[in-house]
């Protein structure tokens, strides 16, 4: 018998102890070889890569997509300014927006715009009615604001929409 510390030196040898421990055990060795074990190891390995990157694809999509989803991003002439508008409540929706000679003005899918019901909320908490209302266009016109800002626009139908506009850094 060798000694248990020493290396085997050939494969006889190695086998002859394998056996043994085996024996001793009271287990049967493995018949299937080591290739195919391999073979598995790597098919399971590559399926699970496959998992992570078709699920890091799917995760990266819904991430871009969740923000995108809830509203429109607009921006104004310059391009610090941007307003986020739903996409579409009802009929009625937010069709162009611009700033003129100081003033914001919207344009809506609607021409039965509710001016009188319709206004403006700045960040300070300030509500401020359209300074003009054009039926023919849909267009409302509000003072130009300075921090972010809320409007909700009504149509006579009883269609709303809300907007958040912010002009960014000036």
């Amino acid at each position: 018998m060798s000694d248990s510390r020493r290396k085997p030196t050939d494969l006889t040898e190695a086998d002859q102890i394998l056996a043994t421990a085996f024996a001793a055990s009271g287990r049967k060795p493995s018949t299937k070889s080591p290739d195919k074990l391999l073979r598995r190891r790597d098919a399971i390995v590559s399926r699970w890569i496959l998992w992570e990157r078709v699920s890091l694809v799917l995760l990266l999509v819904w991430l871009i997509a969740v923000p995108v989803a809830g509203g429109v991003i607009l921006s104004r002439t310059t391009p610090a300014a941007k307003t986020t508008a739903p996409a579409d409540y009802g009929t009625l929706h937010l069709v162009e927006h611009y700033e003129t000679n100081g003033t914001l003005c919207l344009v809506m899918s609607e021409t039965d715009i509710d001016e009188a019901n319709s206004y403006m909320v700045t960040a300070d908490g300030v509500k401020t009615p359209p300074v003009l209302a054009d039926d023919k266009t849909g267009t409302l016109v509000f003072p130009f604001p300075e921090s972010e800002a809320n409007i909700f626009v009504y149509a006579e139908n009883g269609a709303f929409v809300q907007l958040l506009f912010d002009p960014g850094e000036q």
